[in-house]
């Protein structure tokens, strides 16, 4: 099993520190996602692992091969084109004059690789993206989904160990990017590769990843499962980052723990026993639900799911069923 680590990773351009001695440990065959807002380093952290960017300190290993270390007495920088790595781009970075076997066959053509072992080669990638019929098509003829699957293949057909992807769905519509996710998850499972996912979206990195690092100001605040990473966040950040929720001050409700708790809307329901007092200041009507905002006595605001319509101003009795842990 060759793991892919990175150790005490950080990336400086002049006096700014983009990634913060970052360090994660990647199976073999696992699927990331490297998950934060805009300007969080998630890109740069990937361009290292691509061999794009040197690192500043710290070193990336695959196996036992060191591809960049910045230990002053031995700089290892091991090019793009060395590192078994594949990338897909958000802008697919098609050659538009080129057909779709071409574009997929350009990394072997630049290896030396001719003959029957290309052609083969270039038409099992196509199959394994389901477009072995659209090899004879340029760039522009395609659907956007088609454009991304293309890209895919062109990574597939170098049998590449780890598979890079930026945002790559960023130029999909909705309904396009539920189907390119399912073609990730298979393109992944058939290959077995190493996947390596950069996305600002939860949905994405929730429904595709095994691990999320979840990033921020450079740093990683939490690799985890999605499950771990909702249910049990471990920083008030991530607590607030991922999904929807409330911060709530356990004292200030005079209950027996005290501390700041993360309360998820699914986990608050209306009963007319309940101790909390609450009155509606926003409804937002979400189709199968309505989400309100609701003031308690102490000031405190609470987010809560219901079916029945209630009026804005309406008092209300609130339970909370479940909250995390103190953070």
């Amino acid at each position: 099993m060759s793991r892919l680590i990175l150790q005490n990773i950080s990336k400086f351009y002049d006096q700014n520190q983009v990634v913060k001695n970052v360090s994660l440990e990647f199976e073999e065959g696992e699927f990331i996602a490297l998950l934060g807002p805009s300007g969080c380093g998630k890109t740069t952290l990937l361009r290292m692992i691509a061999g794009f960017e040197p690192v500043s300190e710290g070193e990336i290993r695959f196996g036992s091969k060191v591809l960049s270390s910045a230990q002053s007495s031995n700089v290892i920088h091991v090019p793009p084109e060395k590192r078994e790595i594949s990338m897909v781009f958000q802008s697919y970075a098609l050659w538009p004059h080129m057909k779709v076997r071409d574009n997929v066959g350009y990394a072997l053509k630049l290896k030396g690789i001719k003959g029957q072992e290309y052609k083969s080669r270039v038409i099992e990638a196509l199959k394994t993206v389901d477009l072995e019929n659209f090899a004879n098509r340029y760039p522009n003829e395609l659907s956007g989904g088609q454009r991304q699957r293309v890209a895919l293949a062109r990574c597939l057909v170098s049998s590449p160990k780890i598979v890079l992807l930026d945002e790559p769905l960023a130029n999909l519509d909705q309904h396009l990017r539920g189907s390119m996710e399912r073609t990730f998850r298979e393109f992944q499972r058939r290959t077995n590769a190493t996947f390596i996912y950069v996305t600002h979206d939860q949905a994405e990195a929730m429904a595709l990843a095994d691990k999320v690092a979840v990033m921020n100001a450079g740093c990683v605040e939490q690799f985890d499962t999605p499950e771990n990473i909702y249910n049990r966040p471990r920083t008030e950040w991530v607590a607030r980052f991922i999904g929807s929720g409330t911060m709530l001050d356990l004292s200030r409700l005079h209950c027996h723990q005290g501390g700041n708790v993360l309360v998820r809307p699914q986990h608050v329901r209306i009963s007319e026993h309940a101790d909390l007092q609450a009155v509606i200041k926003e409804r937002i009507f979400k189709g199968a639900h309505y989400a309100y905002h609701a003031e308690l006595e102490d000031g405190q605001e609470l987010l809560f799911y219901a079916e029945n319509l209630i009026d804005i101003g309406a008092s209300v009795r609130l339970e909370i069923e479940k909250y995390s842990e103190p953070l």
